[in-house]
């Protein structure tokens, strides 16, 4: 036998056949039970995927597109109370920190309303509850003078020292700032989403207008009106807040921004400025002593600006008495974190009868502070991820048949071998066409003989 008809007869099994698919139809209960199970747990992971999952729905991440904060101007000619506890018996508040740090509050100091609060930035502010003024005056020749030294004695707790011909008056005060509860802050924010992966189409809102700018090469495309933000105040735990008489914001309401007082802000987290807390305690130093109160360690108070639109808020089934809106709701959640949270500014003052120099103070505040952070879910029907749903079910729905056929052909023993043989039939027509032939002529002759008809026609033959 030559080379090549040996390669042929290698190779005419796997080039000259077909294979074709064959239903093979098993009696077995068990069989069928497993695949029937296969079925429903198919069928509950499609729906588990379409409910939970909503697949149809292009999902884009908001932004923060700006946020400015601001302190409200406080109501003029209302005295600043002082019969707080923390003003009346502010010894009772105080910490040490460590062996140099101690906190000894001597009562309350009204500030001047430049002094309430400080601008960190666009987005943040910083609203001071408890100070430590160190001030230093420093005069030199006929600056020092007997005017000078007992100007200095009249204020309590000041030291004068002199050195040659040069003098000074140093000044240091802890004093809690007077009811800083009452201080108000607002703000206004918006969203910006980017609805192309190249960033070149963007929808933007804010929460004091009443529609939406879409964006397309950085050139207003269109503006969506009755499209304004629902601004709806929340705990941490869900649950409303009210901040300034109401917990929802409509863009009227918010036109001049979300306003409320610290008081209401903090309430709204779980919190007074009175509270203590452990995440405050300096675990480390054995000269720390007792818990020290969030009026004087500080406090920092987180604001999630989480803003969704009506598809979004329609996922699992959920939207509450919100769907109905037809515009952006954005949930500001609000929580507290206990911190040391605090900020050290140097400023220029002027001690009373101690002449024109300025004296240079040197202020360690600590207080109450917000940050921002945003989330959120925008979600717009694409017809092309629906199809991709629909494939993907089929698919899914189609893997117990594979699973089956895996375990009758090749889990079952013997008993997969016979499904095997019945399923994988080879057909060759020429192989099969003298056998086909012989046995063809095989039952002629013996229904001849059967019936003693050896002579004649096949179609003269009589039945049995």
């Amino acid at each position: 036998m030559s080379l090549i008809s040996q390669a042929w007869g290698l190779l005419r099994p796997s080039l000259g056949a077909v294979y074709l698919p064959k239903d093979l139809v098993i009696d077995n209960i068990r069989i069928g039970l497993i695949h029937k199970f296969l079925v429903v747990v198919a069928l509950g992971v499609i729906t588990t995927l379409l409910v939970f999952t909503t697949p149809w729905y292009l999902t884009r991440m908001p932004e923060q597109s700006g946020i400015l904060i601001w302190q409200e101007e406080s109501l003029s000619g209302v005295p600043a109370d002082q019969s707080s506890l923390h003003c009346t018996g502010a010894a009772t508040f105080a910490y040490n920190y460590s062996e140099s740090l101690r906190y000894n509050p001597q009562g309350c100091k009204v500030l001047h309303d430049t002094e309430n609060s400080r601008k960190d930035g666009f987005d943040n502010i910083f609203f001071p509850t408890f100070i430590q003024d160190s001030s230093v005056w420093r005069g030199t020749g006929a600056a020092c003078t007997e005017a000078a030294r007992e100007a200095c004695f009249n204020m309590a707790g000041a030291n004068y020292m002199t050195v040659n011909s040069d003098c000074s008056c140093e000044l240091k005060e802890q004093n809690f700032v007077s009811n800083p509860e009452e201080q108000r802050f607002a703000f206004i924010h918006g969203y910006r989403v980017t609805l192309d992966s190249l960033g070149n189409d963007v929808l933007e809102g804010f929460s004091n207008t009443a529609y939406q700018e879409e964006w397309q090469l950085s050139a207003v495309k269109r503006k969506l009106n009755d499209s304004e933000i629902l601004n709806i105040i929340e705990g941490d735990n869900g649950e409303p807040c009210i901040i300034s008489g109401k917990s929802q914001w409509s863009h009227e309401a918010a036109r001049n921004g979300i306003s409320g007082s610290l008081k209401e802000w903090l309430a709204c987290a779980g919190l007074t400025f009175d509270d203590t807390s452990d995440k405050t305690i300096r675990y480390l130093s054995s000269e720390s002593t007792g818990r020290p109160s969030i009026r004087l360690s500080g406090v920092i108070l987180k604001l999630r600006l989480d803003y969704r639109n009506r598809n979004a808020r329609s996922k699992f089934g959920g939207g509450g008495l919100h769907l109905n809106h037809s515009g952006v709701v954005c949930f500001i959640r609000v929580s507290a974190q206990p911190a040391w949270n605090f900020r050290t500014f140097v400023d220029y003052v002027q001690f009373p009868g101690m002449g024109n120099e300025m004296t240079a103070r040197r202020r360690h505040a600590t207080g109450f502070s917000v940050a921002v952070y945003t989330s959120g879910d925008f979600s717009f029907f694409d017809p092309f991820l629906l199809i991709s749903a629909i494939v993907n079910c089929v698919v899914i729905l189609s893997l117990p048949v594979p699973i089956i056929q895996f375990i009758t052909m090749y889990c079952m023993g013997l008993i997969s071998r016979i499904y095997r043989n019945a399923r994988e039939q080879t057909l060759n027509i020429f192989a099969q066409f003298h056998g086909g032939c012989a046995r063809m002529l095989m039952a002629g002759m013996t229904y001849r003989h059967l019936t003693d008809q050896m002579v004649g026609r096949a179609e003269n033959l009589m039945g049995l």
